[in-house]
């Protein structure tokens, strides 16, 4: 337990089993447990991810075999709305880390297959559905992930095209998959674009179709086309998704991708973003922060501009500490909607963040 990455604990049973080699003592692999939480291995460049590949390269190096032989991954309660999402990246990571290290990695046992029979239940209550099928036996995200991964590990034995999305490093899952815009983008103004890879793990051409905006806000981005639609095997194509929001607050949209997969023909996924702005002071004490004075731009994400250099104070209404400064600007664009005390010189104005 907890031996999987590179940590003292492991650093211990490398040690104990290199010893035991050393001295002749029969040893021919290391198990690791692998319980772990949901998001633990979501990221493939993580450190637990590439400290676990490190770790299985230098027991390899000592000629022993790793097995996986306790897999599971916990979901706190309540279950968020990423949590699956989350849990089906880790599945596939850590079959990858597997894959990449078939000749040392000779066993993958998952502790379980549905949520209706999970040891976590009664000895984590406060977490649950670690396992790939529901309560009532229905595939979960994680299913699909591992399918995709098995698939791209021996494209030869799939004949069909199969699509995959990346954002970066990271992959976007069908239905599950999320993306959140940076919000420092001011009103009627259109962020710097964000490039989407869209991969064929298949062993045929696949074709795209239209990439298509929907949902409560889907003028709030802009998306282009790819330029060439057909992607041949192990191929990829790019297109961009822009956040030009039209008015403050939460958007969001669902994106489709209509493509030939026989499996996920409309390759959807979620995004999100939201333009939080300071649009208006409340002047109604009249006081001049003793010529200091502060107004708001609408159209200035969130900057404050002061009318000569101070040191000025952010808090709430009941006087708790946000943020503390000297210059002849307040940068407030991190703070939700609400009523907070500007204080400078002795002096307080309010201003109104909606």
């Amino acid at each position: 337990f907890f031996t999987e990455g590179m940590n003292p604990k492991s650093d211990k049973v490398y040690d104990l089993v290199k010893g035991m080699k050393e001295r002749g003592i029969p040893i021919h692999g290391v198990g690791f447990q692998c319980h772990f939480l949901n998001y633990d291995l979501s990221s493939s460049n993580g450190t637990l991810a590439i400290g676990m590949d490190s770790n299985i390269k230098r027991l390899g190096a000592l000629g022993l075999e790793v097995a996986f032989t306790e897999i599971d991954f916990k979901i706190f309660k309540p279950v968020g709305p990423t949590d699956y999402y989350k849990q089906a990246l880790s599945y596939g990571n850590l079959l990858q880390i597997a894959l990449n290290n078939r000749n040392i990695v000779k066993t993958f046992m998952i502790w379980g297959i549905t949520d209706k029979h999970t040891w976590i239940n009664k000895h984590f209550p406060n977490t649950t559905e670690p396992l790939f099928y529901t309560v009532d036996y229905k595939k979960k995200p994680a299913y699909d992930r591992m399918v995709a991964v098995l698939e791209a590990s021996c494209p030869a034995a799939n004949t069909a095209p199969e699509i995959n999305l990346k954002q970066g490093a990271n992959s976007i899952l069908n239905s599950t998959g999320t993306y959140e815009f940076n919000p420092n983008v001011a009103v009627n103004t259109t962020g710097l674009p964000t490039t989407f890879t869209i991969q064929n793990i298949g062993g045929s051409n696949l074709t795209i179709g239209n990439i298509a905006l929907s949902g409560a806000n889907p003028f709030s981005f802009v998306v282009t086309q790819v330029a060439n639609p057909i992607i041949a095997p192990s191929g990829s194509r790019t297109f961009t998704i822009s956040y030009k929001p039209a008015f403050v607050g939460p958007k969001s949209a669902i994106v489709t991708i209509a493509n030939n997969d026989p499996n996920e023909s409309a390759y959807t996924f979620s995004i999100t973003a939201k333009t939080t702005t300071v649009t208006s002071l409340d002047n109604e004490d009249n006081l001049d922060l003793e010529s200091v004075s502060i107004y708001p731009n609408p159209s200035n994400n969130g900057v404050f501009k002061l009318s000569k250099s101070v040191t000025w104070k952010v808090t709430s209404l009941t006087g708790i500490e946000l943020k503390l400064g000297t210059g002849d600007q307040i940068n407030l664009s991190e703070y939700p909607k609400g009523v907070y005390l500007i204080k400078a010189n002795n002096k307080v104005e309010r201003l109104v963040i909606d």
